[in-house]
């Protein structure tokens, strides 16, 4: 390399920061400050995190029901909902049995509770969350915020305090009915249904 010119690295490198016109710290350093406890932001993940679970597990009882194999089934399903997926699954299920099956009723019993967890899984996602409006020391509760504006009812304000109980009662039951769904899939697949 002649002598006053730069390496292509220190080009990029100046380039870079001539591109960031805001100096960025060093993110390796420091720590995460919360209103909210480290117990009730793990719980909170928990939450979250069983969701995206509770479709893996439906992309695989949608596998063992059309017999394909699961990049296959990755394919026809990769960009699918949740509702997307438990309809897919709903309809393999009574293609299979009926839907005036007991083994169906069953299933559609599991998956109306996954559908609550759902539900209860966007809420805990799309909320504000602050500490215990109650007292601010208390690390296994926090307060979550949400508000809402719609057509014909204007803004709405919703202000809760939950507790990791709470958090974890609901990841428990979410739980509990994917294992209840999953038994009635297996049961279809292995010729009892």
């Amino acid at each position: 390399m002649a002598y006053g010119h730069r390496s292509a690295f220190s080009r990029r490198l100046a380039w870079r920061k001539a591109k960031n016109m805001i100096e960025e710290p060093d993110w390796t350093k420091g720590s995460i400050h919360s209103a909210v406890s480290a117990e009730m932001r793990a719980m909170i993940g928990s939450v979250v995190i069983f969701q995206g679970s509770i479709e893996y597990e439906l992309r695989g009882c949608i596998s063992y029901l059309l017999k394909a194999d699961s990049d296959t089934v990755q394919i026809l399903t990769s960009e699918q909902s949740y509702k997307q997926l438990m309809s897919l699954l709903s309809s393999l299920m009574i293609k299979k049995v009926g839907r005036e099956s007991k083994l169906y009723k069953e299933f559609a019993y599991a998956a109306g509770k996954l559908d609550e967890f759902e539900a209860y899984r966007n809420k805990v996602a799309h909320s504000h969350w602050s500490h215990s409006l109650e007292d601010m020391s208390l690390k296994d509760r926090a307060v979550r915020h949400k508000s809402t504006s719609k057509r014909k009812q204007g803004l709405k304000k919703f202000v809760e305090e939950v507790t990791v109980e709470q958090l974890e009662l609901e990841w428990r039951k979410a739980l509990f009915y994917l294992q209840e769904l999953f038994k009635r899939v297996r049961k279809v697949v292995n010729g009892h249904a």
